[in-house]
């Protein structure tokens, strides 16, 4: 029997803990250590959550085990009907390219800007949009959502640094209201892609705490890029704090990409983020979808049999029932020489009427006796009635303190009722229930602020119709229709709809392709009329 050298027996022992080491840490880093929900979208009680799921190097993990998955709605369980990579599904995404037109960025990096923008239009999917929105003092949708390149990169190529504000929170809530506007042909994914340093210097803007406010709900995520040039130290990591808030507040994340003059690299971590998700469809059986906030849980069960869970509130709106398609009646066939008779129900027999010449004489005999003593009795009451006049108006001749009698009135005035008294109208009551009050932005009536109730709906238009503080009429403006707009109650929810207007109507300046949710602070415009909603009442 051979003899193993000892020394060789030792380097074995050392290669196989060598291996060992390595093939621990390796399940080690393969297994989860962080779940993000990046996005929730509900469709009656049925929703479709976007997970980021990463290991502890970072990398993500997307093959998941549905078993492993458990989500709450609420104080209600959901079911976990399918859990699958994102680039699996065949889905595309909508990208929010938030373009900063400020100063804040010298001419040599914003054409590298804008270089990276071509690159990201570029290298969309076939089922891949995007829309772009600038901002400096003012927040502008240069281009709605769309899978037109060619648009998008003309677009691109007509941007420059102009501006010397930046309305950098007024900004993010305009690309908040696109990115949860639900239409036909619309990517059901979003991503808010914005590259900025993170300060806002807009006077009178929004301010970080009002944006932060609108981020909890079914939000979409925001990636942002940090790339800021100012000397300040200390206001520089104020404001890369500031946008990684309110990124993470969104299930998305921040790239410093300040010490780097690329931002293509920068555009490139984002494009391979973005996709490494997995895509959770939920189902909520016991679930009331009612419109109300409720709290999104979804949880995964780690090998090692640690719990990793995160939340975000959504809203579970009713589903419309499709209206039924209406039947054409099968036609009717005919035969020919053949008579079709309507089937209608047989006519009940009528008694024969008869006449006075069929009534026979012994009849007006047996009827003769009944018809005089009725005669009788009339003659004798018009008696006794035209005696006790006549004993009033004697009475009052011997009493000459009585007042006079008026006339007799006909025998028909005493049998007929009197007519009824007229009533007066009752006033209308002003309309009562949950109230929004607006307040004009500008035009002839800048500042005027209005009080509708909301009875069943708010109306808006040149002339809208509707019950006294109920409606608005916005005359003066000519680009606003005749019944333009309504805001309604769905739940304890307000609701923003078009009513086919012809020029459309807008929110937070962005077209309102359907019905949308509206809260306290958000700018609607109809035509070219602005108005804020100031207040909420009764809700």
């Amino acid at each position: 029997m051979p003899h193993r050298n000892p020394e060789s027996r030792s380097r074995f022992r050392r290669l196989w803990l060598v291996l060992s080491i390595l093939s621990a840490t390796a399940i080690q880093a393969a297994s989860p250590a962080e779940l993000v929900i990046t996005q929730a979208v509900a469709t009656g009680t049925e929703i479709t959550a976007y997970i980021a799921v990463r290991d502890e190097s970072g990398a993500p993990l997307t093959e998941l085990d549905p078993t492993r998955l458990q989500a709450t709605i609420g104080a209600h369980t959901a079911t976990v009907d399918e859990a699958a990579p994102f680039a699996a599904t065949g889905e595309g995404v909508l990208t929010l390219l938030l373009v900063d037109v400020s100063r804040s960025l010298d001419a040599a990096r914003f054409a590298r800007l804008r270089q990276a923008l071509r690159t990201w239009i570029d290298a969309l999917g076939e089922h891949d949009q995007a829309a772009l929105i600038t901002f400096g003092a003012q927040v502008q949708t240069r281009v709605p959502p769309t899978a037109d390149r060619a648009a998008l990169n003309a677009a691109i190529d007509q941007l420059a640094p102009t501006d010397d504000r930046t309305a950098l929170h007024q900004a993010l809530a305009t690309a908040l209201t696109l990115g949860r506007q639900r239409a036909e042909g619309l990517p059901r994914r979003r991503a808010i892609l914005i590259l900025s340093d993170g300060l806002d210097d807009a006077p009178g803007g929004m301010s970080a705490d009002e944006v932060l406010a609108r981020l909890d709900e079914g939000s979409v995520p925001i990636l942002a890029i940090g790339f800021g040039q100012t000397r300040d130290r200390a206001q520089r990591e104020a404001g890369l704090a500031n946008l990684g808030r309110l990124a993470r507040r969104t299930g998305g994340f921040l790239i410093d990409a300040t010490a780097g003059n690329d931002p293509g690299a920068a555009y490139a971590a984002m494009r391979e983020r973005l996709h490494a998700v997995t895509r959770i469809s939920l189902q909520c059986a016991d679930c009331i979808a009612d419109g109300r906030r409720q709290r999104l849980r979804i949880g995964l069960t780690t090998p090692a049999g640690l719990t990793l869970d995160d939340g975000m509130d959504v809203r579970l709106y009713p589903v419309s029932a499709p209206e039924p398609e209406p039947t054409t009646p099968p036609a009717e066939i005919s035969e020919p020489d053949t008579e079709i008779v309507p089937d209608t129900p047989p006519e009940p027999p009528t008694a024969p009427v008869e006449t006075p010449a069929d009534i026979p004489l012994d009849g007006l005999a047996r009827w003769w006796p009944y018809a005089t003593a009725a005669g009788l009795t009339l003659a004798l009451l018009l008696v006794l009635l035209w005696r006790a006049r006549a004993k009033s108006r004697a009475a009052q001749r011997l009493d000459p303190t009585s007042a006079a009698e008026p006339s007799p009135e006909p025998l028909s005035a005493l049998v007929l009722d009197p007519p009824p008294i007229p009533k007066s109208p009752a006033k209308p009551q002003p309309p009562s229930g949950p109230a929004i009050q607006v307040a004009f932005m500008n035009g002839p009536r800048r500042g005027q602020s209005v009080r509708l109730v909301l009875s069943p709906a708010a109306l808006f238009g040149r002339a809208p119709g509707g019950a006294a503080g109920t409606s608005l009429a916005i005359p003066e403006d000519d680009e606003v229709s005749a019944r333009h707009a309504r805001v309604s109650l769905s739940g304890r929810t307000l609701i923003l709809e078009d009513l086919g207007s012809t020029n459309g109507s807008w929110l937070n300046g962005v077209p309102l392709s359907a019905p949308h949710p509206v809260r306290e602070g958000d700018v609607l415009r109809f035509g070219q009329t602005e108005l804020r909603l100031t207040g909420v009442q009764g809700l």
